[in-house]
C-alpha cells in the first residue's frame, strides 16, 4: 500500500524526484523559515497544554540551533545569521499576537491529531492536523496568504471523514507581521472532496506506484525556479539538480 500525504502531493508537483527521496527517507536540510515555523507549531501545542508558549518556543529553538548533522540550514550550520535572527523574531512576535487574539485555548487532545483514510486502490492518505474540531484549524507561518492551498484544506476534510468547516489561521511574516483567519468554504462540499480524490490524489498515487516499479521513470525538474539550494531540501543528495 502506498502512503501518501499533502507533503508528497505538493512535492510531486514541484519535482517528482523529491518524492522518491522523501519515500526513501533520505537525509535532508531545512531552511531557517521552516525550522522556526516548526518551533512555532510546537509552542502552540505547548500553549494548548497550559504551558508557557514563548518559553516552549525558546526551548525548541535552542534544540534546533544545536543540530548539526541531518537537519541544518542551507549553509550547513546553525549559526545566528541575520536571516535566522529575523525569522525567529518574527515568529515570536506572531505567537504573542495570536495568543492575545485567542484567549480560549484549544482542547489539547484535539491538537496535532494524526489521521489516516484508506482511499482504496492501495492508497492510504495520511496527515497531521493542527487542531481538529469545528472548524478544523491549520496554523500557517507564511510570507503571504497566496501560498496557502485549497487542496491541502480539502485533504484535511477527507481525512476528517467528510465535508468539514476549515480555517487557516495565518501568521504572516511580512514587514509588519500580522495574524488573520482564512476560511476555505470549498471543504464543506462532498463534490469538491470527490474531485480531489479522483482528480488529484489517485492520479498522482498511480504515477508514484508506476515509478516505484520502474525506477527509470523518476523525473527531476532541474529547469524549474524551485530547483535551487534555498528551496529544495534534497539539493545536497540530488545528482540531477540545476548547476
Amino acid at each position: 500500500m502506498l502512503t501518501i500525504s499533502w507533503s508528497i502531493i505538493d512535492s510531486w508537483h514541484k519535482c517528482p524526484l523529491r518524492v522518491r527521496y522523501e519515500l526513501e527517507g533520505k537525509s535532508h536540510s531545512t531552511s531557517w523559515a521552516m525550522s522556526y515555523a516548526e518551533c512555532g507549531h510546537y509552542a502552540l501545542k505547548a500553549w494548548a497544554n497550559d504551558k508557557d508558549c514563548l518559553e516552549a518556543f525558546a526551548h525548541r529553538c535552542a534544540e534546533y540551533e544545536h543540530r548539526t548533522v541531518d537537519i541544518k540550514n542551507w549553509d550547513g550550520t546553525f549559526t545566528d545569521t541575520e536571516t535566522g535572527i529575523i525569522q525567529k523574531a518574527q515568529i515570536k512576535d506572531l505567537l504573542q499576537k495570536y495568543i492575545a487574539a485567542n484567549p480560549t485555548k484549544p482542547d489539547p487532545s484535539m491538537t496535532e491529531v494524526f489521521l489516516t483514510r484508506d482511499l482504496g486502490d492501495g492508497i492510504l492518505l495520511t496527515g497531521r492536523i493542527d487542531k481538529l474540531g469545528i472548524p478544523i484549524v491549520d496554523y500557517k507561518f507564511t510570507s503571504s496568504p497566496k501560498y496557502l492551498s485549497k487542496i491541502q484544506a480539502i485533504i484535511y476534510s477527507i481525512l476528517n471523514g467528510g465535508p468539514s468547516e476549515f480555517e487557516y489561521h495565518m501568521m504572516i511574516k511580512a514587514r509588519n507581521p500580522y495574524c488573520d483567519v482564512m476560511p476555505i468554504p470549498e471543504t464543506q462540499k462532498q463534490e469538491n472532496l470527490d474531485r480531489v480524490i479522483d482528480g488529484v490524489i489517485k492520479p498522482i498515487a498511480r504515477e508514484i506506484q508506476t515509478a516505484q516499479e520502474n525506477p527509470e521513470l523518476w523525473e527531476a525538474h532541474p529547469h524549474e525556479f524551485l530547483c535551487q539550494a534555498r528551496y529544495c531540501s534534497y539539493w545536497n543528495v540530488c545528482d540531477k539538480h540545476f548547476i
